[in-house]
């Protein structure tokens, strides 16, 4: 290794003493300001979108509802496919497997769907005014 010499420490000056601290003031100063700006533009922004995000929570709870009603018609389409297949009709084939795939995994999709907006609703009300 190289062989470091320390640099002696040297006392400020009041003169240097003054302007260092009027350089952390004016540097907190510029950062309070743009913290009040941050926070005002993510007011603006959020106020709005957690509206419009806490209504489309409320419909998807209520999709949710409706899709988990219809997964019983998913599992009476699947048996039906279940059928198709017995007779002889190839899997892929079958006229049923559809339906029966889109209202099988649809109130999953739906709880997802949920959860992402349950997650920003809280970001946006957070933020909101």
């Amino acid at each position: 290794m190289e062989n470091y010499e320390r640099s002696p420490i040297i006392p400020m000056t009041e003169e240097q003493k003054k302007d260092f601290e009027l350089q952390i003031k004016k540097l907190d100063r510029r950062i309070e300001i743009m913290d009040k700006i941050k926070e005002t533009g993510l007011g603006i922004i959020c106020t709005p979108l957690g509206i419009f995000s806490n209504l489309m929570l409320m419909l998807s709870s209520i999709a949710i509802k409706v899709t988990s009603i219809g997964m019983f018609y998913g599992v009476y389409k699947s048996y039906k496919v279940y059928v198709d297949v017995k007779n002889g009709i190839p899997f892929l084939e079958s006229q049923n497997l559809e339906s029966a795939a889109l209202f099988l995994i649809l109130p999953f999709i739906m709880v997802v769907i949920s959860y992402v907006l349950s997650w920003l609703t809280a970001f946006f009300k957070f933020h909101s005014f």
